[in-house]
């Protein structure tokens, strides 16, 4: 009876939550037991951080990220092929078609290329396809959540943090670093400070870089918390872009902004977003 009394103010908190669509009004522990919850009912593990939780529209929700998709496609034995690619004015367009059990499904992936050469016009081709595998991925196994791919172009879409935090990660909080006589705020486990924050002797403080493309090549480069786990010579633009917004940083001509990577990539050991 005590057992059951303790819970059911979870439970009902859950359902409102679920009711509404807001997980926004779950404590921390319930917004965990139902993140956990979500990973066993679709088969995903949760230390591979398959979700984030996200704010759009006023209500907290969760998408997926590269691990969910690649998980569920593994899982459900789903195969994915690109069947057209095409430029439409300043879009460009990629159809993918999933297979899945003899059911098929197709989805598209749009990315704007208008005014980009180069290699930033390389990295969004490549991101129309991303984009295509993934959205046809969730919707044939029937998982309509936002992929991370679709979220950084969703207008007001905040990262959820609480305490710093990403609201299912427990021991993680937010803590002031100084770095060359700046100080800035920073979400990392709740580890001593010393070694954990210290750039690498090769790695320079400052690089000097002349555009975007530089930047993220560096970034690529020296800080593996950030590339992409497709390609290790490319860089997460989500991951990098999400990172550096929570500190108010907007440009990448931002001086907050190499400082910032380093200490998050070396707060998380360099492991790979």
């Amino acid at each position: 009876m005590t057992d059951l009394m303790v819970q059911t103010p979870v439970a009902q908190a859950v359902e409102a939550a679920l009711a509404t669509g807001d997980l926004g009004k779950l404590t921390t522990e319930a917004r965990i037991n139902y993140y956990n919850s979500v990973c066993k009912s679709v088969g995903v593990n949760p230390l591979t951080r398959p979700f984030e939780y996200i704010t759009l529209n006023g209500k907290l929700t969760l998408y997926c990220r590269r691990d969910a998709t690649d998980q569920l496609r593994r899982l459900n034995n789903v195969s994915v092929r690109i069947t057209s690619a095409e430029k439409l004015d300043d879009v460009y367009v990629v159809t993918a078609l999933a297979n899945m059990g003899g059911r098929e499904d197709t989805s598209t992936g749009v990315v704007s290329i208008g005014g980009l050469k180069g290699e930033m016009l390389a990295n969004a081709l490549m991101k129309a396809e991303t984009k295509a595998k993934r959205r046809v991925t969730l919707s044939i196994v029937g998982l309509g959540w936002l992929d991370e791919t679709e979220v950084e172009t969703v207008p007001n879409a905040v990262p959820f943090t609480e305490n710093g935090g990403n609201g299912h990660e427990p021991g993680v909080n937010r803590v002031a670093v100084t770095v060359d006589g700046e100080q800035y705020q920073i979400d990392r486990p709740t580890l001593p400070l010393g070694d954990a924050l210290t750039p690498t002797e090769e790695r320079p403080k400052r690089p000097p870089y002349k555009d975007s493309v530089e930047f993220c090549e560096l970034v690529a480069k020296w800080l593996p918390r950030y590339r992409d786990a497709s390609d290790p010579t490319k860089v997460n633009t989500f991951s990098m872009m999400a990172s550096l917004k929570r500190i108010g940083v907007e440009t990448l001509s931002d001086p907050r902004a190499w400082p910032h990577l380093c200490m998050r990539n070396d707060a998380e050991g360099g492991k790979s977003a």
